[in-house]
């Protein structure tokens, strides 16, 4: 990386030895016509996050927020500092760590610390697991599970009413042109087999599934509450599956736009100064370099 930043091949191996063959000839040449890359950041899962990047503030800790020190509910904690807690008197509201501190209060060092251009806010949330495959799947769950226990839904059990809701989402979703491997909705695998305070769907069903079938449950549950105008709970849940829906949906727009940017942005020419530089001269201009053979990670 710190020589795709410079826009010339290395002159040695990373341990000092000496290069041979192809790379020997080309020790030193400039790189990509005289462009440069450059670190724009590091997307994953909760778990990936964690493991590399040390996190020591995760999902499996107490304090659960690597930027500050909210916490979660625990028998020496202070429910001030509780995640849940979104009042203005809430303490972790207060304890926003900035990159210095956030290095300062870490057990371990991050490997990543010795990327140009690393940042702890560089570490972007993914969407994929945090939406579709996160609050969306117990989102649609809850909805199937107040349908049926407000008898919307058309069947006599449960069993018939997911399967009609599934029959529906199909029909739907073939009118609008939209195309996904729909999986048919079985009380078991909407977790509403059991009385469950928090029902949430299975893992048969995977992100692509869950965006369209967000888009369905949003249309459909509009339809439900211009059925029941006098109804506000009805209206909220409407509110919901919506607000849900356009996230997703703003979000793959701003995605495409994000990337035809970056694009624009990943290769600049050496004649215009890039900078500014750290102190071993280095451009910490932050952008992507994931069209260009990966050599930094999105």
């Amino acid at each position: 990386m710190r020589c795709a930043l410079k826009g010339r091949a290395p002159s040695q191996g990373p341990f000092g030895e000496s290069l041979v063959g192809k790379r020997a000839h080309s020790a030193g040449c400039v790189l990509a016509n005289t462009y440069h890359f450059g670190y724009l950041g590091f997307k994953s899962d909760a778990k990936a996050r964690r493991e590399c990047r040390r996190f020591n503030r995760t999902y499996g800790h107490d304090q659960i927020c690597e930027g500050c020190l909210a916490e979660r509910p625990n028998k020496n904690g202070d429910p001030l500092f509780c995640f849940k807690h979104f009042y203005s008197d809430a303490a972790h509201l207060m304890t926003n760590l900035s990159h210095l501190e956030f290095l300062q209060s870490s057990d371990f060092p991050s490997p990543w610390e010795e990327m140009p251009g690393f940042h702890y806010n560089s570490c972007f949330r993914d969407p994929m697991h945090t939406i579709y495959l996160g609050t969306a799947k117990d989102l649609l769950a809850s909805c199937l599970g107040l349908w049926y226990r407000r008898k919307i839904l058309t069947g006599t059990n449960l069993q018939e009413q997911v399967r009609w809701v599934s029959a529906k989402q199909k029909e739907y979703c073939k009118t609008a042109g939209l195309r996904a491997c729909f999986r048919t909705f079985t009380p078991s695998n909407t977790g509403l087999d059991k009385q469950s305070e928090y029902p949430e769907l299975g893992s048969c069903f995977k992100a692509a599934t869950i965006k369209v079938t967000l888009w369905f449950f949003a249309k459909f549950s509009s339809e439900i509450a211009t059925l029941h105008p006098e109804d506000w709970g009805w209206k909220i849940i409407k509110l919901f599956c919506n607000m849900l829906e356009r996230t997703t949906r703003i979000q793959t727009k701003q995605t495409t736009m994000e990337q035809t940017n970056q694009s624009n942005k990943t290769l600049y020419q050496t004649s215009h100064p890039p900078g500014p530089y750290d102190s071993n001269g280095f451009s910490v201009l932050m952008v992507s370099s994931k069209s260009f053979g990966n050599l930094g990670h999105q």
